[in-house]
């Protein structure tokens, strides 16, 4: 594909009078295919952080020209067209366990790359940037994210679908397979929880702590699960919490639930823990009492499931 000028000169004579010449020859070779020397690119650890529908936000996902490499000991592809920018012309994805985004304006406005086939391949510039949101609960390894063929971009539009005929030699001709294991992160984990309903419970606060944190009352009963509208309840009968010295008493009378309301794994919600009446007494004495009352945190929910029993539900995240 590269280009190449030459210039002749000469000299015409008719044995009196004589001028001198010039020829120019301009040489434009034909463009060369890049050349995938792999048939299987690993893209990485992606983060479970969303797993709803609306599109992503910001700079995220890889970039393509951090996948593809020409140069060095990671190089995976290879142009003898010199100055060449190598992407993507993605012509399959698998959108079996979530959807599969793009943008070529890192990340200011993203789209879906569906639809996308070998017939009319998505056109993907070396900066683009790609991003694979997984549906809820999603882990694992995902062996071939998406297929691709290398693009010099030197036929047909970054972003835009186009017939695989109107490329022609821009494409390489072997395909390659995206890998990605899609990660579960590291992430604070409450569990609530117990075989056998519990009616009540009386618990003592250990010594020396001065509050009473979540970790010093018993788990909770899972009173229902429905994992199809997202929201478990929980409820765990009349609760004691006593003081180190037995001195003074925290009780709620009746049944308490927590009722956890999730809109899409990802999101934003709120932990509504609804309470009975509320005693304080102290040496046996009722000092006051609350009526009954409502405290909502708020959350960000990334993952919501019972165990295998349905005993057990875990809110991972920042509670």
């Amino acid at each position: 594909g590269g280009r190449l000028v030459e210039q002749f000169n000469y000299t015409m004579t008719n044995g009196e009078w004589s001028d001198i010449a010039v020829i120019t020859i301009d040489i434009v070779g034909a463009n060369d295919s890049p050349v995938l020397a792999f048939e299987q690119i690993i893209l990485g650890d992606v983060p479970v952080n969303t797993g709803v529908t609306e599109s992503p936000e910001g700079p995220v996902g890889v970039v393509v020209d951090t996948v593809l490499s020409t140069v060095g000991a990671q190089a995976n592809v290879s142009d003898v067209d010199l100055g060449t920018s190598i992407g993507f012309a993605i012509t399959g994805i698998d959108q079996t366990n979530g959807s599969w985004w793009y943008s070529e304006d890192n990340g200011n406005t993203w789209a879906r790359m569906a639809p996308v086939s070998e017939a009319s391949p998505r056109l993907l510039s070396s900066t683009a940037r790609v991003y694979f949101r997984p549906d809820r609960n999603v882990t694992g390894e995902i062996p071939h994210g998406f297929t691709f063929r290398a693009w010099d971009q030197s036929r047909g539009l970054a972003g835009q679908t186009a017939p695989i005929g109107s490329l022609g030699d821009s494409l390489s001709i072997i395909h390659a397979a995206a890998a990605l294991n899609v990660a579960m992160p590291a992430a604070t984990v409450l569990e609530f929880g117990t075989s056998t309903p519990t009616p009540g419970l009386r618990q003592t606060a250990p010594a020396g702590d001065v509050a009473v944190r979540n970790e010093h009352v018993s788990p909770a009963v899972i009173t229902s699960v429905d994992d199809g509208a997202r929201v478990v309840t929980l409820g765990t009968g009349p609760v004691e919490i006593v003081s180190p010295d037995g001195n003074v008493t925290i009780g709620r009378g009746g049944t308490g639930v927590l009722t956890v309301r999730d809109v899409a794994v990802g999101s934003l919600v709120y932990l509504e823990t609804s309470f009975g009446v509320v005693a304080f007494t102290h040496e046996g004495r009722l000092v006051t009492a609350l009526s009954p009352h409502q405290l909502m945190t708020l959350s960000r929910i990334m993952q919501l499931s019972a165990d295998a029993n349905g005993t057990v539900f875990r809110i991972s995240g920042t509670v």
